[in-house]
């Protein structure tokens, strides 16, 4: 899950596992997972999981298979599909370099 954290006075988005409710901090070694949609154009909720124990612990109650991906490719195409370019990606994060807020 997406959650807002506060530090330092500040509130800055995380990524929270769905399993062990602890913020993943290490993009490789984490996933989202969905039930398939049976129609096209029908939504999903997506989970987003530490890998290993908090994957397995999870499909067990959710069941499997399911299909799941890497997390970094996750929120690459979650960037990609809001509109959310490498170039506009990094022109942003030289913006908050400059303020200070990353």
């Amino acid at each position: 899950m997406i959650r807002m954290i506060r530090n330092e006075g500040r509130t800055t988005p995380i990524v929270v596992c769905d399993n062990c409710k602890e913020p993943i901090t290490d993009s490789e070694m984490a996933m989202a997972i969905w039930k398939q949609p049976d129609v096209d154009g029908t939504q999903a909720e997506v989970f987003h999981l530490h890998k290993g124990p908090c994957d397995r612990a999870f499909k067990a109650v959710i069941g499997d298979p399911n299909p799941w991906q890497e997390l970094t490719k996750h929120l690459h195409y979650l960037c990609s599909n809001v509109g959310l370019s490498p170039e506009k990606l990094l022109k942003e994060e030289a913006i908050e370099q400059e303020i200070g807020t990353l």
